[in-house]
């Protein structure tokens, strides 16, 4: 046993001379080794590992925040702000087109054309254009009120949300109807355009009450009367005509241009609302129909209406989908209150051009009575 105690120690003294002889070597291979982990990550293996934590940290702070500034923030400021559903509802604060003077509608193309400005209050003001039907080529301001009184159709159009009357689609609008030999009033809600005020539910139906009641003082017969609700604009026009309705006044008839069921339901498919269809079913879908203090019960108000009803909407409308549209039918047809309901399906036709659909002109000129 002393003899391997012996040797055993003997090796380890021989050892420990060899690595006594080579530090520089044993040095060296250290630093080769720090040197290797360098070249590979930039910093060494400890304090790389560290990195990595903290950057795995950081990300899954960031992707906390945006989870919370995509799926909580904004619902919960919508919920209990009128002025930010206001803003969504209405994008009235965008004045497009953002050229022109809306007072010279000459300016977008309207020839044959004369601007309106009514004052109901010291706060708020309503502009609208008056459009003649193209046969009255070169007429003078002068002539307009009794050219109104013509007996031709007169269309009163309701525009849509965003922009002023003036939008470019909205204008080939009335060139249109103009050129079918129709007069084309148009107007700004409070808020839109050259209109002063604040937008609101009922404000739109007032204003629109308000260029209304200034047509009948131009002689001018209820039959011959045509409201024409866009979007945005079939809310108004259609809650106009139930009150009427109601009052035993009959038009010549409601047009409604890719209606909505509720402005709700509208938010509901709205393409701003894809990033929350994920989570829509569970939690978003009843948050979002509770939440609008707004809610434009189109599909409520066409059950009172008496007068022809003639709806339009295209199956690519990624706006307000079709389906809404035609819920709005079935709800005026089931309800029998009025003497004729048409749907005409526009095909491929989007959101703002359903107009000019082929079906178009045929059925709004065989739903509008000329004599």
């Amino acid at each position: 046993r002393d003899v391997t105690k012996l040797g055993s120690s003997m090796h380890a003294n021989k050892m420990a001379e060899v690595r006594n002889r080579n530090p520089a070597k044993r040095s060296d291979k250290t630093e080769m080794k720090k040197r290797k982990d360098l070249k590979s990550t930039g910093e060494p293996k400890n304090k790389v590992s560290v990195k990595s934590r903290s950057i795995k940290r950081n990300r899954s702070l960031y992707l906390k925040l945006f989870l919370f500034f995509l799926y909580v923030l904004p619902p919960f400021a919508l919920k209990y702000s009128r002025w930010l559903q206001m803003l969504i509802v209405y994008v009235h604060f965008i004045p497009l087109p953002m050229h022109g003077n809306l007072s010279i509608p000459e300016e977008f193309g309207l020839n044959n054309t004369r601007h309106l400005c009514f004052f109901p209050s010291n706060s708020s003001s309503l502009c609208a254009w008056h459009v003649l039907p193209a046969k009255y080529s070169g007429s003078q301001l002068a002539q307009f009120s009794e050219i109104l009184s013509d007996g031709s159709p007169i269309v009163v159009y309701s525009h849509g949300n965003t922009g002023s009357r003036a939008v470019p689609h909205r204008v080939d609008l009335y060139g249109r109807l103009a050129s079918y030999g129709y007069h084309v009033v148009t107007f700004d809600y409070r808020g839109f355009g050259d209109s002063k005020g604040i937008p609101s539910e009922a404000g739109l139906t007032e204003d629109l009450k308000m260029v209304y009641d200034w047509i009948l003082t131009q002689n001018v017969s209820l039959s011959k009367i045509y409201l024409y609700g866009h979007s945005l604009g079939s809310a108004p026009v259609s809650h106009l005509a139930s009150q009427l309705s109601q009052n035993g006044v009959s038009l010549g008839g409601v047009i409604l241009d890719a209606p909505y069921t509720t402005i709700r339901e509208a938010a509901y498919y709205h393409p701003f609302g894809l990033p929350y269809w994920p989570v829509m079913s569970i939690f978003m879908k009843p948050f979002v129909m509770d939440m609008l203090h707004e809610e434009f019960p189109v599909v409520r108000y066409v059950r009172n209406i008496s007068c022809p009803i003639l709806i339009f909407h295209g199956r690519k409308d990624i706006i307000i989908p079709w389906h809404l549209g035609y819920q709005v039918y079935q709800s005026a047809l089931l309800s029998g209150k009025s003497s004729k309901v048409l749907f005409h399906d526009c095909g491929n036709s989007l959101h703002k051009n359903n107009y000019l659909s082929p079906v178009f002109d045929e059925a709004l000129n065989s739903f509008i009575k000329q004599e």
